[in-house]
């Protein structure tokens, strides 16, 4: 059988490619097409193995959104109904449905700028018991997670990332109502534009000093000769001092990662 899924989510070719092998991972697909212009995935399926809500399933534990074509994507609530998808569903020992016990929740994560900052982030809040999934985007800086909201409270997972050296706060509130809810002030870092306007010109008068005489640029005196040295060389660890500061975060977060 084959279907046309609409997804909802999708920025790049990277998103492509995590949807694709997402559905491609199921038992019972055949072949996957997804196309980043349309918005979609054609997928050709074993329907005796796999269902329709199966595979929206898995779209929506890869951080997407996926509907059958034709069909209106409902907006997301944190407790879904019966007839919705089953990622909301939990079952006890029972056997019975919970449907309350999953919460799914996005959140905004500062201070990421690389895929291992990615990793660090989900690796912190997947150690957190009762976290069923969790999904980082790195091109959007949030996150997506699903836990047991009877075992697992916004705050610590915002305590997670934090430990992890990065900031995050529940999507559609502030840092400062988050950090409030969790009792602990958030360190404000400058905006990129700042730390560049305040970096790059002691960047250029630190190159100077350092490699302006092997170039052949005059230097002032009491920087040459051997009796200067220390002056020479303190200078320079005056001049990285406020670099250091302002793009702080970097090294903040690196030892909070290096020491988890």
């Amino acid at each position: 059988m084959k279907n046309i899924f609409n997804i909802t989510g999708m920025m790049c070719e990277h998103c492509v490619k995590t949807v694709k092998t997402s559905i491609e991972k199921l038992d019972g697909v055949n072949t996957v097409e997804v196309s980043l212009k349309d918005n979609n995935a054609t997928v050709d399926y074993n329907e005796s193995k796999i269902s329709a809500d199966k595979i929206i399933e898995t779209i929506a534990d890869a951080g997407y959104t996926g509907v059958l074509k034709n069909q209106k994507v409902e907006k997301t609530t944190e407790v879904a109904k019966d007839d919705q998808c089953s990622i909301f569903k939990k079952k006890d020992k029972n056997n019975t449905i919970n449907k309350y016990d999953i919460k799914k929740e996005k959140y905004d994560i500062i201070g990421m700028s690389c895929a291992a900052c990615q990793q660090a982030v989900t690796r912190a809040v997947t150690k957190i018991d009762g976290v069923e999934s969790v999904n980082v985007n790195l091109l959007s800086n949030s996150m997506v997670c699903e836990y047991d909201n009877k075992s697992v409270k916004p705050e610590d997972i915002m305590k997670a990332v934090d430990k992890a050296g990065y900031q995050a706060s529940v999507k559609g509130e502030n840092l400062s109502t988050s950090a409030s809810k969790n009792s602990k002030p958030v360190n404000k870092f400058p905006s990129e534009k700042i730390r560049l306007f305040i970096s790059v010109p002691i960047l250029l008068v630190l190159m100077y000093i350092g490699m302006g005489n092997m170039l052949g640029f005059p230097e002032p005196a009491f920087f040459l000769g051997d009796k200067n040295a220390l002056t020479y060389a303190f200078t320079q660890f005056l001049l990285i001092l406020p670099i250091f500061y302002v793009n702080r975060k970097f090294f903040a977060s690196g030892f909070k990662t290096l020491f988890n």
